[in-house]
């Protein structure tokens, strides 16, 4: 009857070391996941700041700079989300950033944002940029 209690114990330690072990590893993979969330955020909050709090021209604010950062931000840190996330994501980007030209291809659509002076595009395109962008941001988040 010893041995069995014994054999009972040791059971139960094993279990309890894997069970703290799963859990440490599903925190890490959590924090992980906010990190990598909050990386894709911090990567478009400037320009979402400037297109918020300014008057300029969309199109002064979404350059080729800030289309490179935001792609990068993206390729870099999207592969660290949940598969449902990163699809999200993924989508909201293209939303953003690229134009369907046809049904093959796509192009990089920031320049499609710039009111070339124009107020009553202004007030039509930047509503869209700001929306997709905090999309991303709420996705990311």
């Amino acid at each position: 009857m010893n041995s069995t209690y014994t054999f009972a114990g040791i059971l139960g330690i094993l279990l309890s070391v894997w069970l703290t072990h799963r859990l440490t590893i599903g925190r890490d993979r959590i924090a992980q996941y906010r990190n990598a969330g909050r990386d894709i955020a911090n990567a478009f909050r400037l320009e979402l700041d400037a297109l918020i709090q300014t008057s300029e021209d969309a199109g002064l604010v979404l350059t080729d700079a800030a289309f490179e950062k935001h792609e990068s931000a993206i390729r870099t840190f999207s592969p660290q989300l949940p598969l449902v996330k990163r699809m999200r994501i993924r989508n909201a980007w293209r939303d953003l950033a690229y134009h369907k030209d046809d049904k093959q291809h796509s192009v990089p659509a920031y320049f499609l944002y710039a009111d070339c002076g124009s107020l009553t595009k202004r007030w039509e395109i930047r509503p869209v940029a700001i929306k997709h962008i905090q999309r991303i941001i709420s996705i990311a988040s």
